[in-house]
This record gives C-alpha cells, structure tokens and sequence, in this order.
C-alpha cells in the first residue's frame, strides 16, 4: 500500500467514528466530552485531507458548544403503552420501539 491508500483508509475509519460520535451527541449521552471528541476527529480529517490534496473544508470548532441534554428526572408517557418513563429508557424502549405498538 502507498502512502495515499493509506491516508485514505484513514479518513474512511475517522467518519464511521464522527458517525458514531454524531449518533451519541444525538441521544444526549455525555454531551460535553463526546463534541470535544467529534472535534478532534473532524480536525484530524481536515489535516488527513490536506496531506492527500484535497480541499479541506472550513470546520467551525465544537468546544465549548452548548448542548441541551434532557434532564434524568424527565419523564415521557409513552404513546402506544402509555408507561411513563425517563427520556433514556423511553428512547430505549417506547416510542417507535415500543412492543405494544400496532
């Protein structure tokens, strides 16, 4: 493999873990810690990019972000079951999930 290849394969393991850190933000699990961390993986593809030549894309910086994170005591009642839940375990379980759903 040539040096490019491998900038390559990089940058394609680097977006399957911002996909991943996009789906954790989006789900409000330690919010702070998991933005720093897409920061850093999207700066280091922007680094990446320019190795190869590519154009890297401005990236504005995630630090520092203020992220609304549900409150643990906050309860949702599930639509289809009508159990009352926190917003984690109605994400979890109720919803679209939900087993009584019809």
């Amino acid at each position: 493999m040539n040096d490019e290849m491998i900038v390559k394969k990089a940058i394609e393991n680097i977006d399957i873990n911002i996909k991943a850190q996009v789906h954790v933000l989006q789900t409000g699990r330690n919010a702070t810690g998991n933005a720093e961390g897409l920061n850093v993986l999207m700066l280091a593809k922007q680094h990446l990019e320019s190795m190869i030549g590519n154009t890297p894309v401005e990236i504005p910086a995630l630090v520092g972000v203020e992220v609304d994170v549900p409150s643990k005591k906050q309860t949702i009642t599930c639509e289809h079951c009508g159990k009352v839940s926190n917003h984690y375990n109605h994400n979890k379980w109720h919803g679209d999930k939900c087993k009584s759903k019809k």
